[in-house]
This record gives structure tokens, sequence and C-alpha cells, in this order.
């Protein structure tokens, strides 16, 4: 097997001597792509998903059931299904990077006056959690005494505004690269390795060329950040954009 035909299924990246192959599927990845190094080459390896798969077997959580002729290890696996699977890794990540900047490093400060007229007398307030600022009710905006149960100062949403522009930057960036990978994957004749041919019903058509494949999804990548609906990281919305996902990525 030539160098170039070996893919990293992380980046897309091709070549042999940067590659490990996975010792459970023996699909190739970069060390780097994973968070390892070197070390990885002289011992036993595995790729983030059969090392998910083997902590949920030795945790005692339920595994994905696959069909028959349809495991990571067989000559067709549903390339599709793979790559989902570490989207939703990647939002569990991003979700967890979220709400660890939402947290405060410090206990609140006590707080004697006002944050928006910086009187100290009490009367009816509302209190910001994350940094101890409060603020009269009356000294309020309409927008925000219409939803005061979870208030937070202008300085405490501009940070998390901040951090959340930030994820999403890191988000669709990883999008980007996971789309140019299913169209190596697809232009790839070789499912013995793991990549289903361009003829595949993988990607929702039954019979495209490796040019049309390849024209729809560079499109997909140039629409789908745009049509994507915000996520804040919250579990409730995840369902809301991976279907809007799966819609831009079907043209």
């Amino acid at each position: 097997m030539a160098p170039n035909d070996i893919i990293c299924v992380i980046c897309a990246a091709p070549g042999e001597e940067d590659c490990v192959l996975c010792d459970e599927c023996r699909e190739a990845y970069h060390p780097k792509c994973v968070g390892a190094d070197d070390s990885v080459r002289s011992r036993e390896s595995f790729c983030p998903k059969c090392a998910a798969r083997s902590s949920q077997k030795e945790t005692g959580l339920p595994t994905t059931s696959f069909p028959s002729g349809d495991n990571p290890g067989s000559s067709t696996p549903t390339h599709q299904r793979d790559m989902m699977q570490e989207i939703r890794l990647l939002f569990d990540q991003m979700k967890a990077r979220m709400e660890k900047s939402s947290e405060s490093p410090q206990t609140p400060q006590v707080r004697t006056r006002c944050y928006a007229c910086e009187k100290t007398d009490a009367g009816n307030k509302i209190l910001c959690i994350p940094c101890g600022r409060w603020c009269h009710i009356s000294c309020l905006s309409e927008d925000e005494a219409a939803s005061t149960v979870s208030w937070k100062c202008a300085l405490c949403t501009v940070a998390r505004m901040r951090a959340s522009t930030n994820v999403m930057d890191r988000l669709v960036d990883r999008l980007e690269r996971l789309e140019q990978k299913m169209v190596v994957s697809a232009m790839d004749p070789r499912p013995s390795y793991g990549v289903p041919p361009p003829s595949s019903t993988v990607f929702g058509r039954s019979a495209e060329t490796s040019q049309e494949l390849s024209q729809s999804q560079a499109s997909a990548r140039h629409t789908g950040a745009s049509k994507l609906p915000p996520f804040s990281g919250n579990p409730e919305e995840w369902d809301m954009f991976i279907s809007a996902y799966e819609e831009t990525t079907r043209r």
C-alpha cells in the first residue's frame, strides 16, 4: 500500500509515516490528532472510536450494536454513522468547555452598591450569581426585567458571549474539516479500508460520481455554517442542530 493510500480518519490528511493504525479496527490516525505522543507507536493503540467503545464496556454502559457486516472492523462500515459519532463527541467536548468557562474561579465578592445606579440602598434587587454584583429591579431594562430568573450583569454577559463565540468558531472549523474528510472518503474506491465507494448510498444518493459528490459537499461546506441554528451547549438544542446539519450535508 502506497503512503498516500493511508488517510488519517481525524484530519483526512494522507501519509503513512506519520500515521498509526488502530489495533482494533485498523483505521489510521495521527497521534497528534488525538493528543497522543510518539510513544503510541511502540505500544498498543486505539483510535478514539474504539477507545470510547472499550471504555463503555469497562464501565458497563450500553454499547452501540451494529447490523451484520456493519461493525467498525468489517469491510463495509457505515462511514456517515462514524462521522456523526465524532460530531457528537465534539459537541460533548464543546459543552464541557462552555460550562467550564461559565464557572467563576473565585467566590463572588460582596457588593454594597447597585451595579446600575451605584446607590447603596437595598430595596428590591436581583443578584448576578457568577460575580456577586446586584441591581435594583427598577434599574433593569424592560428586556432584563422580563427574564430575571437567570439574570447576569453586563460584564458577565459579555464574557459569556465571547466564550461562546470562540467555541462556535472552533466548532464551525471542525465541522468544515469533517466535511472535507467525507469528500475524501467518498472519492476513495477502497471499501476494504473502511471507506465506502463513490456509488455508495451512505450519503443518501444511489449513483453519484465522485465529481458530483465533491461539488455537492463543497457547496454544503460553504452554506452549512450559515444555516446552522445557534448551539449554546444545552442538550435540548442538540436534536434541532443535528437535524439542520444533516440537512445541509444531504445536498
